[in-house]
């Protein structure tokens, strides 16, 4: 067995263990126990933050439909007066109303007793729609914002993992929604219109989170 080293000072103690890890480190045992280590912090921090540039799509999920597809390529009212005034939550529009038309079909009844075959209550449908477009995708940015924050904060694995639960929800409601017929389009017009509106922005959501629109 060996003698144990006594050193006179703790700085002679401290200066013969630096020697002793420059010498270790220098060693083959030493360059490979670095290398080994330099390895496994790689790894740990590609599967916490791995490259998003590089993913295209949520791994593990079937492709998206082409109803679901063609749904999301209906146009949006982008640069009508209302749509715009939605988007950027102006002062002047009034949004308050609009909650129960994004909310999960079948709509809460509505209080407007207007007569639904009038001109006056069908160019209010219509631009009932144009707000809420508007409004659907303020919230979406919105969500943007946080949804990268998420990344950062809870790493990429956890993220995404939430993420993939999120779409297969979002898909499930989509095709239970969009095969409803409860809603009479003569007879009940500002219901049926706005529940083609929460058709399309299910199928825009989905499009967006499944392509990781937002970390775009």
């Amino acid at each position: 067995m060996g003698r144990r080293a006594i050193y006179l000072t703790a700085a002679a103690k401290a200066s013969a263990s630096r020697q002793y890890d420059l010498k270790y480190a220098q060693s083959p045992r030493g360059k490979d126990v670095r290398s080994t280590s330099r390895q496994l912090q790689q790894r740990r921090k590609v599967a916490q933050h791995p490259p998003t540039q590089s993913l295209t799509s949520i791994p593990y999920l079937p492709p998206l439909s082409p109803v679901l597809l063609a749904w999301c390529d209906l146009p949006l009212p982008e640069g009508d007066p209302l749509y715009e005034a939605a988007l950027s939550a102006a002062a002047w529009i009034d949004v308050s109303d609009i909650a129960r038309w994004k909310k999960l079909p079948p709509f809460e009844e509505d209080d407007d007793r207007t007569d639904p075959y009038s001109d006056g209550y069908l160019r209010f449908t219509h631009n009932l729609s144009k707000v809420v477009h508007g409004d659907h995708m303020r919230m979406q940015n919105e969500r943007d914002v946080q949804r990268r924050s998420d990344f950062v904060g809870a790493g990429w694995k956890v993220a995404m993992g939430s993420l993939r639960e999120e779409v297969v929800e979002l898909l499930k409601d989509w095709e239970r929604v969009r095969n409803l017929t409860i809603y009479d389009p003569f007879h009940q017009s500002r219901e049926h219109t706005m529940l083609q509106v929460y058709i399309q922005w299910q199928a825009r959501t989905i499009h967006h989170l499944y392509y990781l629109k937002f970390m775009l």
